[in-house]
């Protein structure tokens, strides 16, 4: 059975966006791109979201991509809790 786009859980479920808000297909590339390199590397500096290449999507990289601060503060976070769980 596939999955869909929000995972098993929806996009409210834990690590989903706030408020049942949808995913916009550039919003959607920009997490395939760094689930795809957490897969090749085991972990994503967040301070990479903000460099090429991962502004090809947007200029301002992450923060552009996710108007809201608070989405991208909540993946900063998960990217920094996959790097801690990596180191034990």
């Amino acid at each position: 059975m596939a999955r869909s786009r929000t995972g098993s859980r929806g996009a409210s479920g834990a690590g989903g966006l706030p408020g049942g808000k949808t995913l916009t297909a550039n919003q959607i590339q920009f997490l395939e791109q760094i689930v795809e390199n957490l897969s090749r590397t085991g972990v994503v500096d967040p301070a990479r979201l903000y460099e090429p290449p991962d502004t090809r999507l947007n200029a301002m990289g992450v923060a552009g991509v996710f108007p809201d601060s608070d989405v991208v503060d909540r993946l900063i976070a998960v990217l920094e809790d996959v790097r801690q769980r990596a180191m034990v």
